[in-house]
């Protein structure tokens, strides 16, 4: 058990509940505490300003006299730079007396039954913003906004947690961990800024199976379209690009190795490039289908996020497993549980991804690109 502070709250929880209650007296000491480090750094600021301004300026006046302005302009930058600290501070009282005034803080209580995030993209290009709600979901009913808590509390977890209305300010928090998926959650060991070296608590499980009828003929199918499409507009482009190249030659008069460089430039290039984009998405397609083979990995879901992205106007559901993240619709996102067991196909050679299977109901999801 983990706790922050001896206050009522201990009780056994036997139903998630969601209560607004006025603040205690011990409640009023946290929210006012929030900030006493805050200003203390701010005071802080605002005394080396202050000093630093009226030191350089004292030096500049006792070596060029009175009668230059220059010689203020560090007072005066200390003493704006003080000021612009003041409105800080300012800032800091307004909060506190918002959340003070408001009086009023959310008790929650119950087993945590999933952890959802939600990301938001405004803009586009360098415009682009993404904003992230982390909510913590208590049944089907109760859910509710903390980013602090949403990374400490997982799946499965008793708790007892008092919050602010205003500015979320966490008064009381006492944390049962539940171990059953818990423990599966990859631990990071060690942070190298963009990389990460993780630990994976619980391993998964792999097993070969030959592919079906439907997901054969499937992959023919796309296998196809693909050639189709990749034979087509190469073979055009192909012969555009030579025929520039033939027509430059013809008009004007070159020497060998300058005609040499043209065909290779014009013919061998998009030659090159679509060859490479033909065997990596036909041929190596062709050997899955050869092989007839699939990997099925064994999961248990750890996390669920949607994520709305904003110039698309699209919603985005993914099933985080322990190695895993998947896309998938909104039927199967509403459809899996915190915990609960789920298999991924994939095919052996290129680990194309075919479908995803919720062991407790059944319920399948087919890679829409390639079953039609």
């Amino acid at each position: 058990m983990e706790e922050i502070k001896p206050t009522p709250g201990g009780q056994t929880i036997m139903n998630n509940s969601k209560e607004l209650a006025s603040l205690t007296a011990g409640d009023i000491q946290i929210i006012k505490n929030k900030f006493r480090n805050k200003r203390k750094i701010v005071y802080y600021c605002m005394v080396i300003f202050l000093t630093a301004g009226a030191l350089v300026s004292a030096y500049a006046v006792y070596g060029y006299g009175f009668s230059r302005f220059e010689n203020f302009v560090p007072l005066i930058i200390g003493i704006v730079a003080a000021l612009i600290c003041s409105l800080v501070l300012v800032m800091f009282k307004q909060e506190i007396n918002l959340e003070l005034n408001n009086n009023r803080k959310f008790i929650y209580k119950g087993i945590v039954s999933q952890r959802s995030e939600k990301s938001t993209r405004i803009g586009t290009g360098a415009n682009r913003q993404t904003y992230y709600d982390n909510y913590i979901h208590m049944g089907d009913e109760i859910r509710f906004e903390h980013k602090d808590l949403y990374y400490e509390i997982n799946v499965g977890d008793t708790i007892d947690v008092q919050i602010s209305e205003k500015l979320s300010i966490v008064l009381y928090k006492k944390i049962e961990k539940k171990k059953s998926v818990s423990d599966a959650i990859p631990e990071v060991i060690t942070d190298y800024g963009i990389a990460q070296e993780i630990k994976y608590k619980q391993e998964t499980k792999s097993r070969i199976e030959f592919l079906t009828n439907e997901e054969i003929a499937a992959l023919k199918t796309l296998k196809k379209k693909r050639a189709k499409r990749i034979l087509i507009v190469g073979i055009i482009l192909l012969f555009g690009f030579g025929a520039t190249a033939e027509f430059n030659l013809w008009i004007d008069s070159y020497t060998w190795d300058e005609a040499l460089a043209f065909r290779l430039g014009f013919w061998g290039i998009p030659f090159a490039f679509f060859g490479l984009l033909y065997n990596r998405r036909v041929v190596l397609l062709s050997k899955d289908i050869s092989a007839g083979e699939k990997v099925i990995t064994s999961e248990k879901l750890i996390n669920k996020e949607e994520s709305y992205s904003d110039a698309a106007k699209k919603t985005s559901y993914y099933v985080k497993g322990i190695r895993e993240n998947i896309v998938v619709s909104k039927e199967i996102f509403d459809s899996i549980g915190p915990g609960d067991d789920f298999e991924i196909h994939r095919t052996k050679i290129r680990n194309v991804f075919l479908e995803l299977l919720i062991i407790k109901n059944g319920n399948t999801y087919k890679n829409p690109n390639i079953f039609k």
